[in-house]
């Protein structure tokens, strides 16, 4: 069964609407450093998957 969301989400800068969602472009942490730079400046953020221990990951979420 899919859910109705009744609640308006919100971030650290107002509403949070399906506009703003998406899925994350991972990088490589090998890309050569300019390029993470560019990645940066495009998409505001670096999704770097694997990069942290998932241990440590699930232990800071406790």
């Amino acid at each position: 069964m899919v859910g109705v969301l009744t609640q308006t989400l919100a971030v650290a800068d107002g509403p949070l609407t399906a506009d703003n969602g998406g899925l994350l472009r991972a990088s490589e942490p090998s890309l050569p450093l300019e390029e993470l730079r560019k990645r940066y400046d495009k998409d505001s953020y670096l999704f770097l998957k694997g990069i942290l221990p998932r241990e440590d990951v699930l232990e800071a979420r406790r």
